[in-house]
């Protein structure tokens, strides 16, 4: 009876779940149904410069050379909204725009770009990309450097090349098309039982079907290890998690202020190795860049840099 009653209380909480997700189905796609004719979203991000916002316009214009001005012109001007800010700083100046390959728009910034950190920098051009493919025609934004192509930071020897829509739906806040639960298995790393590094530890999550992982691992580790475990957390229960997303390999991990000022039975290395080996266990993450509040120029109890990528590393295991 008991093992009937189980299974009959398990369907129904999932069943419950899924009718929960399907309040409404926000999308980064051209064609939205809570747009009308002539209307597109303008990106921008927020004042801590962590995640995309957006709001709508109305398109003055019609001539597609006309609309990409106008939207452009549109994106460096300030937001109505206080929260939100131009996703392009202030110090970045835009030398030209043009409309190439009939499909293709091409904005050429000043050197000054280059001085961005990674996630700004990361937000600015999905903001531009999100924005500018949604005119009519375009389906590609580039992006060059005083006429110079624009190099990924970590690689000098790669451009970035045409970046379209879907290579940052990742990254748009309003992204997820949520309609049915999905089953999700995960290895997280957490400390063992003697505190002397880290165990691979089995978990799985029931959660809408487009939710990010890499924010289920994130929040598993906050959460910290099951009591009866005896595995210990490595990341403070009280750290908030701003964003994560990833792009190009690379998942970049956006943690609140309050994250360095956390207490934790945990050396900063297998603090910072549990966040690292945890993502990595995800074919599509090759390294992970940690950053507070944005910034990724900070040390964590002044011995781990968050200045550079860091790979998978199995030394600190158990």
């Amino acid at each position: 009876m008991i093992h009937f009653f189980g299974k009959k209380f398990y369907k129904v909480f999932v069943l419950v779940l899924c009718f929960s997700f399907i309040l409404f189905i926000p999308s980064c796609d051209k064609k939205s149904e809570e747009l009308k004719d002539g209307e597109i979203y303008l990106y921008y991000t927020d004042k801590d410069k962590t995640e995309l916002q957006k709001e709508k316009y109305k398109i003055e214009n019609t001539d597609t050379e006309d609309v990409v001005d106008e939207v452009i012109k549109k994106m460096c001007e300030t937001s109505n909204n206080l929260n939100e800010v131009t996703a392009k700083p202030d110090y970045v100046e835009i030398n030209s725009y043009s409309i190439t390959d009939t499909n293709t728009v091409n904005v050429d910034f000043n050197i000054a770009y280059n001085e961005m950190g990674k996630v700004e920098e990361l937000l600015c051009r999905a903001a531009f990309v999100l924005t500018l493919t949604q005119i009519d025609n375009i389906e590609y934004v580039t992006f060059t450097i005083n006429d110079m192509p624009l190099m990924y930071i970590d690689n000098t020897k790669e451009s970035v090349g045409p970046m379209k829509a879907e290579d940052f739906v990742d990254i748009c806040k309003a992204s997820n098309s949520v309609n049915f639960v999905n089953k999700y298995e995960m290895k997280i790393y957490y400390l063992n039982k003697d505190m002397t590094g880290l165990v691979a530890v089995d978990c799985t999550k029931l959660n809408n079907k487009s939710a990010s992982v890499e924010k289920m691992i994130i929040e598993k580790l906050i959460q910290g290890p099951d009591k009866n475990s005896g595995y210990v957390r490595t990341l403070p229960e009280d750290a908030k998690l701003l964003n994560v997303m990833t792009k190009d390999g690379i998942c970049y991990v956006n943690f609140a202020k309050g994250f360095l000022d956390g207490k934790v039975d945990c050396s900063p290395e297998l603090e910072v190795y549990s966040i690292v080996n945890s993502l990595c266990e995800l074919s599509y993450v090759n390294k992970v860049s940690i950053s507070v509040a944005g910034e990724t120029d900070v040390t964590l109890r002044d011995e781990v840099s968050f200045k550079y990528e860091f790979s998978r590393n199995l030394d600190y295991m158990e």
